[in-house]
C-alpha cells in the first residue's frame, strides 16, 4: 500500500501533523506519504486534486499498483453535514476510479464508497473505524479487501461514453457546407469535455478564459459559437503544443468551423460546457 497526501489550506508541518497523530493509527508508513501541496513529477496524476480549490481531499491511499483506493478527507476540527458528504462522495467518483472516501474524525475513521447517486451518507458508509480499536492498525492494508461494488466507475463510464456518443453523433451529422469526419467530430467532442474537466476542477481560471476569450462572459460558453470555439481551440494548441486531439483542418479558424457546423452541433458540444462553473 501506498499512502500520497494532497493538501486541504494546510503547510508540510500540518502535513506531518494529521501523519503522526492520525494516518499511523490506522496503519499508513511515513515513507509511503508524498505532499500534494505543489505539483511535482510525483504529483502528475493528481494535478486536478493540486489545484482544485473544492473537494480537495488529504491524502489519497494507493494500491501496490499505483492505483487510488481511498481519498483520506480530514474532518477532526469541522463536521461535514450530510450534503457536503454526498457532494465529495460525487465530486471523487468522477474521477473515474473504484476508490473510497475515508474521513478521519476524532477517535475514529469512517470509510465510504463512492458513486455518482444521490443517497444518504448512512447508505454508502462502508465501516467505522474506532482508533484505539484492534482493527485499527491494519486499516490501510486490508481496505481492498472490503467488498466494493465496481457500479461507480461503470455508471462513470457510461455517462460519459453516452455524452460523448450523443455529441459526436451530432458533430459527424452536422449538415455544414463542408462534411465533418469521425476524426474530426471526435478532436472536437473530445476537446470540449477535456475543456470542462479544466474547468470543473479550477485548473482553467476565469483570468485565463478571459484572456482567449474575452467576449465571452461565462466558461459555458466556450464551445457556444465557432469564434468561441476556434479560440478555445487555439489556446488548447499553444498549451499542449498542438498535438492534442488534432484536427485534419484548422480548428483555430472560425471559418472553417463555420462551413462545418450547424445549429444542432453547435449546441452538442455547448451542452458538454452547460452550467460550468465560473
Amino acid at each position: 500500500m501506498y499512502v500520497t497526501c494532497t493538501k486541504f489550506h494546510f503547510d508540510e508541518v500540518a502535513f506531518m501533523n494529521i501523519f503522526h497523530t492520525e494516518l499511523k493509527k490506522y496503519g499508513a508508513q511515513e515513507q509511503q506519504l508524498f505532499s500534494l501541496s505543489e505539483f511535482s513529477s510525483e504529483t502528475l496524476r493528481y494535478i486536478d486534486l493540486v489545484k482544485a480549490e473544492e473537494y480537495k481531499p488529504e491524502a489519497v491511499l494507493e494500491e501496490e499498483t499505483g492505483q487510488p483506493l481511498a481519498y483520506i478527507v480530514d474532518s477532526r476540527h469541522r463536521e461535514l453535514s450530510t450534503e457536503e458528504i454526498k457532494r465529495w462522495r460525487r465530486a471523487l467518483a468522477m474521477r473515474g476510479t473504484s476508490s473510497y472516501m475515508a474521513v478521519i474524525k476524532l477517535g475514529r475513521l469512517d470509510i465510504y464508497t463512492l458513486d455518482l447517486d444521490n443517497k444518504e451518507p448512512e447508505d454508502f458508509l462502508q465501516e467505522t473505524i474506532k482508533e484505539d480499536s484492534k482493527e485499527a492498525p491494519s486499516t490501510f492494508s486490508r481496505l481492498h479487501l472490503l467488498p466494493h461494488d465496481s457500479q461507480p466507475s461503470k455508471a462513470i463510464h457510461e455517462v460519459i461514453f453516452s455524452l460523448m456518443k450523443d455529441a459526436i453523433d451530432a458533430v459527424h451529422s452536422s449538415e455544414g457546407t463542408e462534411r465533418i469526419s469521425t476524426e474530426d467530430a471526435l478532436s472536437l467532442v473530445g476537446r470540449a469535455l477535456f475543456t470542462r474537466f479544466l474547468i470543473d476542477r479550477k485548473i482553467l481560471k476565469e483570468e485565463e478564459w478571459k484572456s482567449f476569450c474575452p467576449y465571452v462572459t461565462s466558461p459555458s460558453e466556450l464551445f457556444n459559437t465557432c469564434q468561441s470555439i476556434a479560440s478555445t481551440n487555439a489556446w488548447l494548441d499553444e498549451t499542449f503544443n498542438g498535438d492534442f486531439l488534432p484536427f485534419q483542418f484548422d480548428g483555430s479558424c472560425d471559418k472553417e468551423l463555420s462551413t462545418r457546423l450547424d445549429a444542432r452541433s453547435l449546441g452538442a458540444l455547448s451542452n458538454i460546457l452547460y452550467r460550468a462553473p465560473r
